[in-house]
């Protein structure tokens, strides 16, 4: 028997997984059964249904003999399996690894279906079933009253899953929606990523080996953009690793009991956490909705999100070794940035969490969680996180070493431009810092290349004020949080950090 193709589509109660269902089989030619892990409103219009039970205590090899009997019996070409909004996605993942289904089944996508109500209200916490099938989910269906709640809804879940492809269940009557949806995702990814890459590593080569003066600046500039992310990638590495490690073997409500405390003590102990427990940036922001989430104060809980990017080894480590000859970098941004924590948090003493969030948004992770697989050993789920935040923040990495290095071989005028401008060069490395958004594991390396053309004030700017603020996590918090706070805190950030750079022009008398 040939695989059976498998469409999953998951959701809560009454978000039209069932009507999902009947329009993706108007637009399948074959033969198609319909598997159900719940009795719905909606009754299926499959010739040929199988009805399951998970959440009534019914074993997984239970449903998987009754699951390979009836596909055994019916022999279909496509099956739609609805999974219900209640039971986790892990459970559907541990029945499919059953050795009769792994050979009878060849996944093609999830779905998930949603309505505005469901993303308000439903999908309140991590923990929940329902959130986890949305993490999931290759693609999702909306089914809204309007097309503004469905942009709406549909922006607010790219940023929250950004992986995941949105459609509107009223476009699913078109048979070119029905086989976007149906069409799984081929191995046309994998080839352009190594076309891409033999296309590059051809230009650089030949710009490399060609002697023409011509591209001089341009080999100069592949050098130094070399030459730093080979620098950095260590530091990049070890800081994702140690995230990961954190985020997936420390209990989270060990971190919790440890941080809510009364707010002088929570914040003194939060910066010994940021110390013990690194944590990229990259993650800062999502770990810092959990302990929202779980009324942590707002005070300490911002002092672990905004020191831990900015003060765990892997950064001091790297801003020691990038800044070898020049110890006042390292000593401002180690203990200049611990000062700007904890001014910035201190002014954070009056809030309260549900007022840094509105009411229905959703705690989530910037990395993806891993369903814990039955056979999946530790090890694995811990390269497997560490793989996926990696190639997350590389490109940001790649970017800003080759904005640096472009600095680097064209920065005798921008040299001249910043010498004149004084004061003024802390706010625009701040901004450098912001638009960049460098991980802070590699971001000294980089600071480093512009220390040749950029006065110190304006690097130790750039170092503190970029872990804590920058562009993609600015598009995070947004997703997450009031737009009040958000604002708020940008702002404060940006005022506390100059203030502190400026305090290095103060104490030094010079820029």
């Amino acid at each position: 028997m040939r695989p059976v193709k498998l469409y999953i589509v998951c959701g809560f109660l009454g978000t039209g997984k069932t009507r999902c269902i009947h329009e993706l089989m108007k637009g399948y030619k074959g033969k198609v059964a319909h598997i159900s892990a719940e009795k719905g409103r909606t009754a299926s219009c499959a010739d040929d249904t199988l009805y399951i039970y998970p959440h009534k205590g019914t074993t997984l090899k239970g449903m998987a003999y009754e699951i390979a009997a009836f596909c055994e019996r019916v022999r279909p070409e496509a099956v739609w399996l609805e999974w219900n909004g209640t039971v986790p996605i892990e459970q559907l993942v541990r029945l499919l690894q059953d050795k009769r289904l792994k050979s009878l089944f060849r996944q093609e996508c999830i779905i998930f279906t949603t309505t505005p109500q469901n993303c308000r209200y439903l999908l309140t916490s991590p923990e929940t079933a329902v959130y986890g099938q949305m993490s999931e989910a290759e693609k999702v269906v909306i089914y809204a009253s309007s097309t503004a709640e469905y942009e709406k809804t549909a922006a607010f879940l790219k940023k929250i899953h950004s992986g995941c492809r949105v459609y509107s269940g009223d476009t699913l009557n078109k048979d070119e929606t029905r086989q976007r949806i149906l069409k799984s995702r081929g191995g046309y990814g994998g080839i352009l990523t190594v076309a891409t890459l033999i296309a590059f590593a051809s230009i650089y080569a030949y710009l490399l080996l060609n002697t023409d003066p011509y591209y001089n600046s341009a080999r100069k500039v592949l050098t130094f953009w070399t030459a730093t992310l080979l620098q950095a990638l260590p530091f990049l590495t070890a800081g994702v690793l140690l995230s990961s490690a954190l985020q997936l073997f420390v209990p989270a409500r060990w971190i919790e009991k440890l941080l809510c405390r009364s707010h002088f003590t929570g914040v003194l102990t939060a910066l010994v956490a940021a110390f013990c427990f690194p944590l990229c940036d990259c993650g800062a922001v999502p770990v810092f909705r959990g302990l929202m989430v779980r009324k942590v104060p707002v005070s300490t809980a911002l002092t672990f999100m905004l020191a831990g990017p900015l003060i765990n080894p892997v950064v001091l480590v790297s801003t020691y070794v990038a800044f070898a000859g020049n110890e006042a970098v390292f000593w401002w941004r180690t203990l200049g940035g611990m000062a700007t924590v904890f001014v910035i948090s201190v002014t954070f003493f009056a809030y309260k969490p549900e007022e840094t969030m509105p009411v229905g948004t959703v705690p989530t992770a910037a990395c993806r969680r891993f369903g814990e697989r039955e056979k999946e050993k530790r090890f694995l789920r811990y390269t497997d996180h560490g793989r996926g935040d990696f190639f997350r923040v590389i490109p940001y990495v790649c970017a800003g070493a080759f904005i640096s290095a472009v600095f680097q071989v064209y920065g005798g005028t921008f040299s001249a431009t910043v010498g004149d401008l004084g004061l003024l060069v802390i706010p625009c490395m701040m901004a450098a810092a912001f638009f960049m958004s460098v991980c802070s594991t590699a971001d000294a390396v980089i600071a480093r290349n512009f220390s040749a053309f950029v006065p110190t004030a304006g690097i130790i700017g750039f170092l503190i004020f970029g872990p804590m603020a920058d562009l993609k996590n600015y598009l995070l918090m947004r997703a997450y949080f009031s737009s009040s706070f958000v604002y708020r805190l940008i702002t404060t950030i940006f005022i506390v950090t100059a203030f502190t750079a400026a305090m290095y022009v103060l104490v030094t008398k010079g820029v």
